[in-house]
């Protein structure tokens, strides 16, 4: 049904939204009198909430002396020695192949260290978001199947909201696993995490493939996480908001910092990296050079990002007016159709069928300039990154 596929995007869209609560409860409502309450209000809410398995001790994982090479002399870390709390937050950083995600592999359990050793409570139970983990989904699985596997006690209609979460509302949670793009089985990964009650999260760049509603709700559960969280990533934005420790990847390996992404770069910076062949390395950036060169990149996000907002501001909004129409327009055809005037309902019933394809109209209008935003930003994120590093 038109309206009911509708009422779905419009309460998945807002429901998350303070300023569009109201509105979407009122949508909700109407969904349940279209006798679909029990699976639409999951699939359309967003479920992206992890959920927490009490451990009595304050440390979950000790690590000493671990070393890591994938060949002989060739170490990507040694000597690393840190402890992990029951509440702390640590991203590891650093440029692309210097072994950020190996190290959440081996914390894992993945992969064995050269040398080392990894000590762990136990209560301890992890979720793992790994680049290479998703070769253990089932190809014959659904997706709901895969995510109920993670905890069977679960009712469907919470795997079915945590599905919606991982934007996969409605009948594309009875996808199988073989059919799925790499993006999509990196989400039901996700989504089995969700499911199962830990104490601490492996994520390896856990915001990738999301959309950015999605991204501001994960930040804003790892910010809530009762539990521990060790993560890969190169967003500036996840890294200030939600790590309190660093595990820095630079040219000599990597070091266990005590304090957030600010703090490092304000104490230490990113060593200067030698190029290959050169006999020189470049000079760092003064701090009034970087700020400088930041200011650059922030102006130019904000001249290519900002239009790019105002039309997403602008297609809410008229999808909101929208809305209004059709809600009057609704009543009186209620009113219409216990006065059995038949006239005035087919008038009535064309001005919902055009509001409905304006609505169509802006809602693809928004997911397009949405997409384009969204990996904009994370250009100019890994721009920021880069002077930096």
């Amino acid at each position: 049904m038109i309206e009911s596929a509708h009422l779905e995007s419009f309460v998945e869209r807002f429901s998350a939204k303070a300023s569009k609560a109201t509105q979407a409860q009122s949508k909700l409502k109407q969904l349940a009198k279209l006798d679909q309450m029990d699976d639409l209000v999951y699939e359309a809410s967003m479920g992206l909430k992890f959920q927490y398995l009490k451990c009595p001790s304050k440390t979950l994982m000790d690590v000493s002396n671990l070393s890591f090479s994938f060949k002989e002399n060739e170490l990507l870390f040694k000597d690393l020695n840190f402890t992990i709390g029951d509440k702390d937050r640590i991203g590891i950083i650093g440029k692309n192949g210097k072994g950020k995600s190996t190290l959440l592999n081996v914390l894992a359990g993945e992969l064995s260290p050269n040398t080392g050793n990894i000590s762990s409570h136990s209560s301890l139970n992890f979720g793992h978001l790994g680049q290479t983990n998703v070769k253990r989904l089932h190809d014959n699985s659904t997706i709901i199947e895969e995510v109920q596997s993670s905890n069977p006690e679960l009712p469907t209609t919470k795997i079915r909201q945590i599905c919606g979460s991982m934007l996969f509302t409605g009948d594309l949670a009875l996808k199988k696993v073989s059919v799925l793009s790499g993006g999509e089985k990196n989400r039901v990964m996700l989504a089995k995490i969700l499911a199962n009650p830990t104490n601490l999260l492996f994520l390896d760049e856990p915001t990738n493939h999301l959309d950015m509603e999605s991204i501001e709700i994960l930040t804003e559960e790892l910010q809530a996480y009762e539990g521990a969280v060790v993560l890969v990533t190169h967003s500036e934005d996840l890294l200030r908001k939600v790590c309190n420790r660093l595990i820095i990847f630079h040219k000599d390996g990597a070091e266990f910092f005590l304090g957030g992404y600010d703090d490092f770069l304000e104490k230490i910076g990113w060593d200067d990296e030698e190029n290959e062949g050169s006999k020189k390395a470049k000079p760092k950036f003064s701090k009034k050079e970087l700020h400088a060169k930041r200011q650059v990149i922030i102006k130019e996000r904000a001249k290519v990002c900002n239009p790019l907002k105002k039309v997403m501001d602008d297609c809410e909004e008229k999808i909101m007016l929208e809305e209004e129409k059709l809600e009057k327009i609704n009543k009186q055809l209620t009113t219409a159709s216990q006065e059995q005037d038949s006239e005035k309902i087919l008038e009535l019933s064309k001005q919902v069928g055009d509001i409905h394809i304006q609505i169509q109209k802006y809602f693809e209008l928004l997911e397009e300039n949405e997409s384009k935003f969204t990996q904009l930003n994370k250009v100019f994120d890994e721009q920021l990154l880069a002077i930096e590093a």
